[in-house]
C-alpha cells in the first residue's frame, strides 16, 4: 500500500525552486497527508502533461470535508466538488486535485482528509482447515438461546467476495434472506448515490449472484458466520436477522472491477455537468466507498425502524502519527441507539512494530529487518533529533535533523529527500514533519532500498541522536525491529478498529484439527499460544493513544462458514481455499461448499452476531452499554490477566450472559445460571420443552419479572408447559446431578 510518493530525480538534495507563502503552509496544514499528496502529484502530472503534449487528465479525488459552522455545501460546489452524501457538517465528496489546495485556504472550510484504501482481515498464509461448528465454543445454533435469533435487526456486512446465491442466505422457501445488496462494481449507476447497483428484492438479489467480484470468499464467510441460516450442521449467528451486504472498495479489486467503478463516477460526474471539456479524466475514492458502505444498512435500517449492527473484518495499520480526525468524528455521528459498527482488531500481533527512546539515552542505535524494497516508518520526537540511516553495513548513511525537515517543509512544502548511490541502484530517506503544540516532531519516512543490498542483507541500521524521548513505529511485516515471531506485539491493533467509539474483536483459538467430511485432517501449526486463548497473531493495544484495544475477544481460529461458489476454480483464491475445503452438499442444480479459515475476520462477525440478538432483546442499546455489558458477562480465559487488559479486553464473549444481564434477569431470578447446559439441548415444541437426552431433572419456568410458573421434575426429557400463557420470553432453569446437564436457557412463546 503506497502511502507517500518518492519526489526525487537525480540530486543529493532536491528542493523547490518556489518559496510557499504562509497561506499555502496554513493550507497544507489543514489536509491530512494523503490529500497532500494528491495536490502536489497532481500538479507535477499537470507540468509533466503541458512539457510532453499530452491532454491534460482533470484528477477527482474522494475525501470528506467538514464545513465552518453556518456554511453548506454551495461552498463545495464553488469549488467543483461532487458531494455524494453528509453527515452533518462533514461531506463525503469527490474534489477536483486542483483545487485542492484552493479549498483548504478557504476560511469556509476547517478540515479536508482521505485515507488509502483497508484491506480484509483475513491473511492467506492463515487459512487453517480445522474446528468444528458443533462445538458449544463457536457459538452454533445448538447453544444460542432459542428465543432469540435476530429477528427484526439489521445485520450489515462491509466487505467484498460475497456469494448471494449460497444456501446459508435462505429463507425455507428458498428466496433470498439478503434485503439489500449493494454492488459497486457493475458499472451501471443506479445504486447508492449513483454508484453501482442496489438489488432489492428477492429474485434481483438471486439473479445478480454476487455482482462483478467473484475472486474471493472473505465477505461471503463472514457473512454466514453474522448471519448465515442453518444448512446441514451449520448456523450462523443471528439466522433471522435481515441481512444487507455492501462491497467496500477494499485494496485487492482487479483492474477491471476499478473501472467499473470508474464509469458510474464519471456518469454520476457528467449528470452534474462536470468534465465536459476534459478529455481525459480520473477518479481515485481513497476511502469514501468504506465509509459509505457502512452508512449504507444504516440508512436502511433507519427506512425499516430497525436497529443495525454493520460488521467491519478490514482495516489497516494504526500509525503512530493519525490525521483520520475526521473520519472519526463521523462514525461518531453515524453510532447511537441501535446502531452499533463491530470492527476486527487486525492480525498482526506477532509483527514486532514499536520501540521507544528514553532521553536518559541520548543514542538510540538499532538494526530493523526489512522485507520490501519501499518501506515505511514513523517516529515522534519530543526535541529535535539527528536521524541516520545506514544500509549495507555501511558506516556511513543518510543524515538529517527533524528541525531540517520541517524548516525544508514549511519553506517548500515538499518532501525532503536524500539519497546514496550504488553500482545497482539508489538507497534513498523521504522525510516528511509536523511540528505539534507540545513543541514535539512528528516525522514520517520513506524508504527505498535496492533489491540488491535486500539480496545480501535485509538489515538496516538506524541511529537517533536526541536528549529527548522517541517514539518509532515500523511497518506491517515489511520493516519491524525484530524477525521473530513474537507472540501479541502491542499497538497492533488495526485501523478502525482502535477509535474508542468502534467495538473491536480479537480472536481466540478452540481446535486443534477440523475432520472433513471425506476423513481428511488437515493442521497448520501457525498459532504459538496454547488452546483456549488469545492466538498469537491477534491485534493487540495498547492503542497510540494509550486506550485498551480489543474491547472483547471471541471464537476466531479455524471457523467454517459458507465458501464463495463464485470464485473461479483456476484462481489463486480458490486453490488457497481448497485445502481448508469441509464439505460438499447439492442445493438445487449446484453444488455449494463450506469452508474453514481463520482471522479476527471471523470473530468479529460472532460478535456482530451476538450483538444482534442483544438489541431483539433491548434496540436502544448503545456501544458504550454493550461495552458495559461485555465488562459484566465476558469469559476470562487465561488467568494470567487482570481484565481488561491489552490481549483479551473484557475477555471472551458469553452470547447467553449477556442477555441475561440486559433483560435484567440474573437480578429478577436469583437461581437462575447465567449458563445454558453443556451437554443438553432444550427446544419448545407443540407447547412442550423437549430434552435431546433423556434425564431426571428438576425444571422450573420463570416469567422474565421473575414470577415462577411452573416447577416439576421430568425422567423423559418431556416438559408440558402450563396451559394460558402470553406470547413472550421466558426463562427455564434445567437442575441434574450432572453439573453438564445443569444450566438454564431462554424460550420464546410466539413471534
Amino acid at each position: 500500500m503506497r502511502y507517500f510518493r518518492l519526489l526525487w530525480v537525480a540530486a543529493v538534495l532536491i528542493c523547490s525552486s518556489v518559496q510557499l507563502s504562509a497561506q499555502s503552509v496554513d493550507a497544507y496544514r489543514k489536509m491530512s497527508m494523503l490529500l497532500r499528496q494528491q495536490a502536489q502529484e497532481n500538479a507535477e502530472t499537470k507540468v509533466r502533461d503541458i512539457r510532453e503534449g499530452r491532454p491534460t487528465e482533470q484528477l477527482m479525488v474522494g475525501g470528506l470535508v467538514k464545513l465552518a459552522e453556518g456554511e453548506d455545501e454551495s461552498v463545495l460546489k464553488d469549488f467543483g466538488c461532487y458531494v455524494i452524501d453528509h453527515v452533518g457538517n462533514i461531506y463525503i465528496t469527490l474534489m477536483p486535485a486542483d483545487e485542492l489546495i484552493p479549498m483548504a485556504s478557504s476560511s469556509a472550510i476547517v478540515r479536508m482528509e482521505a485515507r488509502p484504501s483497508s484491506h480484509a482481515m483475513t491473511d492467506t498464509t492463515r487459512f487453517v482447515v480445522r474446528s468444528d461448528l458443533a462445538d458449544p465454543e463457536n457459538y452454533t445454533q445448538n447453544n444460542l438461546p432459542q428465543a432469540f435469533t435476530g429477528r427484526g435487526v439489521v445485520v450489515g456486512v462491509s466487505d467484498q467476495g460475497f456469494d448471494y446465491t449460497h444456501p446459508m442466505f435462505r429463507e425455507a422457501d428458498g428466496s433470498s434472506r439478503i434485503r439489500r445488496a449493494w454492488d459497486i462494481y457493475t458499472g451501471s449507476g443506479n445504486g447508492y448515490h449513483g454508484i453501482g447497483s442496489v438489488y432489492e428484492n428477492s429474485a434481483d438479489v438471486l439473479a445478480a449472484e454476487g455482482g462483478r467480484f467473484t475472486n474471493g470468499t472473505h465477505g461471503t464467510h463472514v457473512a454466514g458466520i453474522a448471519a448465515g441460516s442453518p444448512w446441514k450442521n451449520y448456523c450462523g449467528m443471528a439466522w433471522e436477522s435481515d441481512i444487507v451486504l455492501t462491497q467496500a472498495n477494499l485494496s485487492g479489486a482487479d483492474k477491471e472491477l476499478i473501472e467499473y467503478l470508474q464509469q458510474d463516477v464519471n456518469r454520476a460526474l457528467e449528470v452534474d455537468g462536470y468534465f465536459k471539456e476534459m478529455t481525459e479524466r480520473k477518479v481515485n475514492t481513497n476511502n469514501i466507498l468504506e465509509i459509505l458502505s457502512i452508512k449504507y444498512p444504516m440508512d436502511y435500517a433507519t427506512e425499516c425502524g430497525e436497529p443495525c449492527v454493520v460488521n467491519c473484518s478490514w482495516g489497516m495499520q494504526a500509525w503512530l502519527l493519525s490525521d483520520y480526525t475526521l473520519e472519526e468524528e463521523l462514525f461518531k455521528s453515524l453510532l447511537g441507539p441501535g446502531r452499533i459498527i463491530v470492527f476486527s482488531a487486525g492480525n498482526d500481533g506477532d509483527s514486532d512494530l514499536y520501540d521507544s527512546k528514553k532521553a536518559s539515552d541520548p543514542v538510540y542505535d538499532h538494526d530493523l529487518y526489512v522485507s520490501d524494497t519501499l518501506v515505511y516508518m514513523q517516529v515522534r520526537t519530543y526535541d529535535d533529533a539527528k536521524f541516520t540511516f545506514m544500509a549495507d553495513g555501511q558506516n556511513y548513511g543518510i543524515e538529517v535533523t527533524a528541525a531540517q525537515v520541517l524548516d525544508h517543509i514549511i519553506q517548500y512544502n515538499e518532501y525532503l529527500g536524500y539519497q546514496i548511490d550504488y553500482p545497482d541502484g539508489r538507497f534513498i530517506v523521504s522525510s516528511y514533519c509536523e511540528q505539534y503544540t507540545d513543541g514535539s516532531y512528528g516525522l514520517t519516512f520513506t524508504i527505498s532500498i535496492p533489491q540488491t543490498i535486500l539480496d545480501v542483507s535485509s538489515l538496516i541500521r538506524l541511529v537517533i541522536e536526541s536528549d529527548a524521548d522517541a517514539e518509532i513505529m515500523g511497518q506491517y511485516y515489511k520493516l519491524v525491529f525484530s524477525k521473530e515471531k513474537n507472540c501479541n506485539n502491542p499497538l497492533t491493533v488495526g485501523y478502525p478498529g482502535c477509535l474508542p467509539c468502534m467495538l473491536t474483536v480479537g480472536l481466540t483459538s478452540h481446535r486443534d484439527f477440523v475432520e472433513a467430511d471425506d476423513g481428511k485432517i488437515v493442521t497448520f501449526g501457525l498459532n504459538y499460544n496454547p488452546l483456549d486463548q488469545v492466538v498469537s497473531w491477534s491485534g493487540c493495544g495498547p492503542t497510540v493513544q494509550g486506550l485498551i484495544k480489543p474491547d472483547v475477544v471471541a471464537p476466531g481460529y479455524n471457523i467454517v462458514s459458507a465458501m464463495n461458489s463464485l470464485v473461479p476454480l483456476d484462481s489463486k483464491e480458490y486453490k488457497l481455499c481448497e485445502k481448508s475445503f469441509i464439505c460438499t452438499y447439492p442445493y438445487g442444480d449446484k453444488d455449494y461448499k463450506m469452508v474453514c479459515l481463520s482471522g479476527t475476520s471471523m470473530a468479529a462477525p460472532v460478535v456482530t452476531g451476538v450483538v444482534a440478538l442483544w438489541l431483539q432483546a433491548d434496540p436502544t442499546l448503545t456501544t458504550e452499554r454493550i461495552k458495559e455489558v461485555i465488562a459484566r458477562t465476558s469469559r476470562h480465559l487465561d488467568s494470567r490477566f487482570e481484565y481488561p487488559n491489552y490481549v483479551y479486553g473484557n475477555g471472551e464473549i458469553d452470547a447467553y450472559a449477556g442477555l441475561l444481564d440486559i433483560l435484567g434477569l440474573a437480578n429478577a431470578i436469583p437461581d437462575l445460571s447465567t449458563n445454558q447446559p453443556e451437554r443438553l439441548h432444550i427446544t419448545l415444541s407443540d407447547h412442550t420443552l423437549r430434552f435431546d437426552t433423556a434425564v431426571a431433572a428438576a425444571v422450573r419456568l420463570y416469567a422474565t419479572d421473575g414470577r415462577l410458573l411452573l416447577s416439576t421434575r421430568t425422567t423423559d426429557g418431556i416438559v408440558p408447559l402450563p396451559e394460558g400463557l402470553a406470547d413472550g420470553v421466558y426463562a427455564v432453569q434445567v437442575n441434574t446431578d450432572d453439573s453438564r446437564t445443569t444450566g438454564s436457557t431462554l424460550i420464546r412463546i410466539g413471534r
